[in-house]
């Protein structure tokens, strides 16, 4: 999973400085995203839109988890999105000499969030491939058995991490952000 958040990483940088003309089409589609999370209403630091964050990042990090029984499919293409944005979103502010805001506003959720969405995808991801080279002596069905335990062991502790990180997100990104732009 680290090679492929690398990969979609640099992706995601290169692209900008060959296609700037994507920065408004994506800047749309984050604001769909928060609106679909958010409603009609605006980002605001408050509890509500913290809970509202972390039941987006959750339902997602389950589902990552759930649908990743189709070969690993949906976690791969859900860090390969995320990342290229990352990425590019990087490469739009270390290009215009802004890099420090970029970490401003990512670091403080970030270091919380992305370990948790990349655990939930890995779940995933071996939960894909449960059926691939059991160990010695173990069927698919028993190797099946002890991913989802060690999944439904490991959930709690993304589920935490998220509820952490939109904490963070809300109230140490928001009000940084807020005082950047004033």
């Amino acid at each position: 999973m680290s090679i492929w958040v690398a990969i979609w990483s640099a992706v995601g940088f290169l692209t900008y400085p060959f296609y700037p003309a994507m920065l408004p089409k994506l800047q749309k589609f984050l604001e769909e995203v928060f609106k679909e999370i958010l409603g009609e209403d605006k980002f605001t630091v408050s509890l509500t839109t913290a809970f509202e964050i972390f039941r987006n990042n959750l339902t997602a990090s389950v589902l990552a988890v759930a649908f990743g029984i189709f070969l690993g499919l949906a976690p791969l293409l859900a860090v390969a999105m995320n990342f290229f944005i990352i990425g590019f979103l990087l490469s739009v502010f270390v290009f215009s000499g802004q890099a420090h805001y970029f970490f401003l506003a990512i670091a403080p959720h970030g270091i919380l969030e992305l370990p948790a969405v990349l655990v939930a995808s890995a779940l995933g991801l071996r939960l894909g491939f449960f059926w691939r080279r059991p160990p010695e002596g173990r069927s698919a069905g028993k190797n099946l058995a002890i991913i989802l335990k060690q999944i439904l062991c490991v959930l709690p502790l993304v589920a935490l991490l998220l509820f952490l990180a939109a904490l963070a997100e809300v109230f140490v990104t928001g009000n940084l952000v807020e005082s950047i732009i004033k």
